[in-house]
């Protein structure tokens, strides 16, 4: 690529004769490696006659053709390789350090230009040899943390960096001014991801799952998603099923696959072994099949069941079973005579189960004979005999309100694992001992756990209890453990990806299969089992709460309050000042319960509180009697109104206005009301005045049906577009069609005409289903679910124009107001042309703009203040469409590959609509003018909300099993200027340099309280 010869040996004698005659030595070994990677870094030797000046050439990182996001790049791949290859082969380990393993572009470079799989294989060697030097460990488990996404999208390894590692540094601290720093690679990797020429979105705190942590090791092989795993009862060996078809018996030590068996399933749900782990029981849809696994070879199979079986082996693999939860049965096959039917067990609960789809919870291994089984969420466990074929004992609960969630077995104990609704503390799990031979209560170990339980596992000894918690909301797993004999609780490991399954016979090799994923993941959990650090008690346990909800001040724009989950935490946050990046400057607790709505404008906080009933009306109604107004400044309660009448509506339904008023819907949600927030009492109630010109006797308009009639058939007569039967008459039928014929279908016409109207009519009397308000608390537009859209002036409060599609249903899930609410665009489908439009309506006329023709599945939509630029996100095809409607054009910029539009997304507008901020499970930017995707974000987790800070484009965002408030802000052009109203919360701060919220990692920290 640069004009340089590369010679490659033809022959194996002579690759042997030139090492024997130039490099027999070590020291002639080491020098000639040391020439080439400072050849290949640009770099002069000291060695004589190595190389000349005038022989050394550029070797760029990459060759890049063109400017901006679309520029083509040709990396330099012999610098990549060769550059960490002979450096280690020198011993120049800390030169391979600081040039190549923390210097951020030639990273950047080599995970882009080759793969994150080749900077782990250039740490664990400098691992091997320099393991004094912290900084290797901490990036090492940086990188495998995240590598899934860097496999997608290398260019997000600034973001990933930034996001796991800034903590550590910034807290990092010499003890003494002299000192030096823990990790000093660390912090100037860092300060070199901010100052990076390419745009990235940096987060302010660590919201990405640090190192630390026990990290896993993979075992791959298969090419499509994992979908079953169990583990061999003797031998340290596991099977895997995919949706490749195939069953992969793996050796856990070498972590190498030593068998296949093909042409099995591709949907296999469970996997169950049996005569010693010859024979594999798989389940497939409601399917079970029973395959030899040497043999590879299909040996038995039950279809034609109603339910999907769960299956388990009993009495060494002798006996299997399938339980069929719909069915309330059980069927008990010898697999060693040919897997003969020996019993059906009938086990019908006394009480019907609550839960229709898989609802039996079965011990994943047998004591002999004996299978431990409960009906998940009842308040018992069955153990049934194999051999007897009948439940030989019952194991009650010890609390009637216990809710089961799973049952495992040990040599010694049944285990029933129960959480308690009721209780106060619902995440804490009770796992109750009960003994295999008297089957009476023994005691209970309890442990915490929020999310729902993927597999319980019991190891060889029987010492300890294995489970993963994984949650779909937040996207995040949980590996927990409970020692049976010393009873402690232990979280061990965290990780994002929610599991479907796993399997634990051995400490030393914990399994788990992720959704998604062809490969499969591995814990030494022994290395951590015995740290005491890691013990929860459920006395002193906290859950973590999310921020659900984030509203930037719009006085001071440096200040941001938030909500948690369950609204009993108001924090505010201080985003102009990096001395606060993680830490709220204020907590509010206890100001809110549950039974109250809370709702903030700039520094106060309006609680509607006392629910009640109003008396006075026919009809008792729930109300709120109560009106506190806190001042989050001052720390107090600044008014208190009583007796009031506030209608009760859904938090978001609330709004508080600028002119001190509080918006909501009335009590049958038909009409607007605003409430003097001074005096607590309805001010106005603003109605819709659509109904006056209706006649309320047959829903016409005001002039006689005969009129209408005869204005029908004067359209007709002048051959105007009918829209009614005519359309479907061939030219022939249309001449020979007699006078009493037309007449007929004229009255036919308009009688379908007046049910029409009448039908529109009703929907004026439909409750509003939903409503906007515009950005400057002036305009408010309320949708019916039915064909007309209502616009109200808040400033008049008066109903300015009804907006009507006779052939669309007219919702605003979809929609976008202007910020001073004069134009609306929602997406719309016509039923009678069968096309999706996308529809700019004009609110001071009440008329339609503009109108874009066959756009399906818009599920998102953002305009600019002036209206001249529309962003559409299409589901389906995962596209993003830029329409400017006053220019006549529009175009399609596609989508990363792992875009993903549905519900819940949600569309920004920056830079005067230059640029578009997108919410899809990831936080995109893109450059709608250039066409293309500026930097990409991917959590760990789940976002909860997004939105952008006042007067900036710094995104505002947090994660639902995070409690700290994180903003994203490009780099390195997009800085945040933000305007500063004054340390409104007493915030004290002695260096200017706290301002700026986007400076390195290596300045100075200020001081202050």
């Amino acid at each position: 690529s640069d004009d340089t010869r590369t010679y490659a040996w033809a022959h194996s004698a002579l690759r042997r004769a030139c090492l024997a005659r130039y490099l027999a030595s070590n020291d002639e070994r080491t020098a000639l490696h040391l020439d080439l990677a400072n050849y290949f870094s640009g770099k002069l030797s000291g060695r004589p006659g190595a190389c000349e000046p005038g022989d050394l050439h550029a070797q760029p990182l990459a060759w890049v053709r063109g400017e901006g996001p679309g520029a083509k790049r040709t990396f330099n791949l012999r610098r990549l390789n060769g550059v960490p290859h002979h450096l280690l082969k020198a011993g120049q380990v800390s030169t391979l350090i600081t040039e190549c393993l923390f210097d951020f572009q030639f990273l950047l470079h080599k995970v882009w230009g080759l793969s994150v799989v080749s900077v782990e294989e250039d740490l664990k060697a400098a691992l091997t040899l320099e393991r004094k030097v912290g900084d290797l460990n901490l990036l090492h488990e940086a990188i495998q943390l995240s590598k899934k996404v860097l496999l997608q999208d290398p260019c997000q390894l600034a973001s990933q960096l930034v996001g796991r590692l800034q903590q550590i540094v910034t807290e990092d601290k010499p003890v003494a001014p002299d000192d030096p720093r823990k990790y000093p690679h660390l912090l100037r990797l860092l300060n070199e991801c901010q100052r990076s020429s390419m745009p990235f979105l940096v987060s302010s705190f660590t919201c990405l799952l640090p190192p630390g942590g026990l990290m896993y090791s993979t075992l791959t092989g298969h090419t499509d998603q994992i979908t079953a795993v169990t583990c061999f009862q003797k031998g340290l060996q596991a099977i895997t099923a995919s949706r490749d078809g195939t069953l992969k018996i793996w050796d856990l030590i070498s972590g190498k696959a030593l068998h296949t068996v093909h042409g099995v399933g591709k949907d296999i749900d469970s996997i169950t072994l049996c005569l010693q782990n010859t024979l594999a029981a798989v389940t497939e849809d409601n399917a079970l099949q029973v395959w030899d696994i040497h043999a590879g070879k299909q040996i038995f199979t039950v279809t034609g069941s109603l339910d999907p079986p769960i299956v388990r082996s009993a009495l060494d693999g002798q006996h299997l079973l399938a339980f069929y939860d719909g069915s309330h049965f059980v069927k008990i096959f010898d697999v060693s005579n040919c897997c003969r039917l020996l019993h059906q067990v009938d086990i019908t609960p006394e009480n019907d189960p609550i839960h229709k789809d898989r609802t039996i919870l079965v011990s994943e291994y047998s004591l002999r004979d004996q299978v431990l089984f409960a009906y998940r969420s009842g308040k018992e466990g069955m153990v049934l005999s194999s051999k007897e074929g009948k439940v030989v004992a019952k194991l009650p609960a010890r609390d009637a309100a216990a809710s089961v969630q799973g049952v495992a077995v040990t040599k010694d104990y049944f285990l029933l694992v129960c959480r308690y609704p009721c209780s106060r503390l619902r995440q804490v799990l009770h796992v109750e001992l009960f003994g295999v031979t008297s089957r009476a209560y023994v005691r209970t170990v309890s442990g915490c756990c929020d999310h729902r339980l993927s597999f319980l596992s019991v190891n060889h000894s029987g010492s300890h209890l294995l489970a993963l918690s994984s949650s779909r909301q937040t996207n995040t797993s949980t590996i927990l453990s409970w020692n049976l004999e010393t009873e402690d609780h232990k979280h061990l490991a965290e990780f994002s990806s929610a599991t479907i399954g796993g399997s634990c016979l051995d400490l030393r090799f914990c399994l788990a299969i992720c959704k998604g994923e062809n490969f499969l993941r591995v814990w030494n959990l022994a290395s951590r089992i015995n740290d005491q650090s890691l013990a929860i008690s459920t006395s002193n346990m906290k859950s973590a709460e999310g921020i659900v909800d984030i509203t930037p001040m719009k006085n001071n724009s440096s200040y941001v309050v938030c909500r948690s989950l369950n609204s009993e935490v108001i924090s505010i946050w201080n985003i102009r000042k990096s001395k606060y990046k993680g830490q709220a400057v204020q907590l509010e607790r206890g100001l809110v319960d549950g039974t109250n709505i809370a709702l903030v404008r700039d520094t106060k906080l309006y609680i509607l509180s006392d629910k009640g009933m109003a008396t006075h009306s026919e009809t008792p109604r729930p109300i709120f009697q109560t009106l506190l107004i806190y001042d989050l400044v001052k720390k107090k309660y600044t008014t208190k109104l009583t007796d009031l009448h506030i209608i009760p509506c859904l938090k978001h339904e609330y709004r508080i206005l600028a002119s001190e008023q509080l918006l909501g819907l009335s009590e049958y949600r038909d009409h607007l009301v605003l409430w003097n927030l001074k005096t607590g009492f309805i001010k106005e109630r603003v109605r819709p005045n659509y109904k006056d010109q209706f006649c309320p006797l047959n829903g016409l308009p005001s002039h006689s049906n005969c009129d209408c009639y005869n204005e029908h058939l004067t359209t007709r007569k002048r051959g105007g577009n009918s829209g009614g039967l005519a359309e479907f008459m061939t030219p022939w039928e249309k001449r020979t069609e007699t006078k009493t014929a037309r007449r007929r279908r004229l009255d036919k016409e308009m009688e379908r005409e007046i049910t029409t109207l009448k039908q529109f009519c009703k929907e004026k009397s439909n409750p509003i289903d939903q409503y906007l308000l515009s950005g400057n608390d002036k305009v408010v537009i309320c949708s019916y679910f039915a064909h007309h859209l209502a616009v109200f002036n808040l400033e008049t409060e008066t109903h300015t124009h009804t907006l009507e599609d006779r052939a669309s249903m007219l919702f605003l899930h979809c929609a976008a107001l202007t910020e001073g609410g004069d134009h609306l665009v929602l997406p719309n489908y016509n039923d009678e042309d069968k096309v999706s439009y996308v529809t700019l309506w004009d609110l001071c006329t009440g008329k339609v703009r503009k109108r874009l023709k066959n756009e399906p599945n818009v599920c998102c939509t953002a305009i600019t203040d002036s209206a001249d630029r529309i962003v559409l996100g299409i589901a389906e095809t995962n596209r993003l469409k830029v329409w400017d409607p006053f220019r006549k054009g529009h175009k399609t910029i596609p989508g990363y590959k792992n875009l993903n539009f549905g519900t819940n997304n949600s569309v920004h507008l920056t830079d005067g609509g230059s640029k578009a901020i997108i919410l899809a499970g990831d936080v995109s930017v893109w450059d709608l003018d250039g066409g293309n995707v500026l930097s990409i974000f991917t959590p760990d987790g789940t976002i909860a909300t997004m939105t952008l800070a006042a007067q900036s484009n710094l995104i505002l965002l947090s994660m639902s099993n995070h409690h700290v408030l994180i903003t994203l802000s490009l780099t390195p052009k997009n800085k945040v200027q933000l305007t500063s109203g004054g340390d409104v919360f007493g915030e004290v701060s002695s260096s200017s340099s706290s301002e700026d919220e986007s400076k390195p990692l290596d300045r100075p920290q200020p001081s202050g309280n």
